[in-house]
């Protein structure tokens, strides 16, 4: 199967207006949202780039998981693309970090977090985090870390959805 027939790369594509709209809500509708650059997301770990109107942009790494791992309300990074090549956790450079599960018809997100990533990564080097250790994906040879959203700090959030707070958004200047 192609990888642009996997069922994961159809779900990402299903989420990106909702992830737009979320976008929208926090810095209004004059923003470009541009994707595609398969050299920024392969070498840097960036699936998104917002340009506001004054020409200065974002770089985002967004990840939009199933539903049927909403409970689990976890930030999750790739921790080596398999056994021997390291992943994200060790390569991404984006500014920002979007991850969301979504509801079962795929129309809104059960809960996500957008986080400043590279103050996320200064405090993960700082405390160490509560991250998980690296558990190995069933489905592929890629292993994953995550982090739940309860407890990232809130310093490193800059917008919210959990099932235990509705809606908290914040927005870092």
């Amino acid at each position: 199967m192609s990888f642009e027939n996997n069922w994961r790369r159809q779900q990402e594509l299903i989420a990106r207006p909702i992830i737009d709209a979320i976008y929208q809500s926090l810095w209004g509708d004059d923003i470009l949202i541009s994707r595609n650059s398969e050299y920024f997301d392969k070498v840097y770990g960036i699936d998104t780039r917002v340009v506001f109107g004054n020409g200065m942009l974002l770089s985002i790494q967004e990840k939009a998981l199933s539903w049927n791992f909403a409970a689990k309300q976890t930030l999750t990074i790739e921790y080596m693309q398999n056994i021997a090549e390291q992943g994200n956790w060790f390569l991404s450079l984006p500014q920002l970090y979007f991850c969301g599960y979504l509801v079962e018809d795929r129309t809104a997100f059960d809960s996500y977090v957008l986080v400043n990533y590279p103050t996320l990564v200064l405090w993960t080097a700082k405390t160490g985090g509560k991250w998980s250790e690296p558990l190995q994906n069933k489905q592929s040879l890629a292993s994953l870390i995550f982090i739940r959203f309860v407890d990232i700090p809130p310093h490193c959030v800059i917008a919210s959805k959990t099932r235990r707070t509705i809606v908290e958004q914040r927005i870092l200047i």
